[in-house]
């Protein structure tokens, strides 16, 4: 059985969660700006606090910040 987890995302502008990594990353690329990636081991339907972009969860993992390329 999978453990509950997902992935969050946040920007200047925006955060997001999603179970597909792959699929939040592309969504994020879409606005433009850099973000900050974390594992967070939880159910994605979870409520949970966030301080300054920081998921507040017993073992959250920042993975990468992603920095998307400027469309020039």
């Amino acid at each position: 059985m999978q453990q509950p987890r997902h992935f969050f995302a946040a920007s200047l502008v925006s955060w997001r969660v999603d179970q597909d990594i792959e699929r939040l990353i592309r969504k994020m690329k879409k606005d433009g700006y850099a973000f900050s990636l974390w594992y967070v081991p939880t159910a994605v339907e979870q409520d949970y606090d966030i301080e300054c972009s920081t998921p507040q969860v017993h073992g959250a993992v920042f993975l990468t910040t992603i920095h998307p390329k400027v469309k020039s």
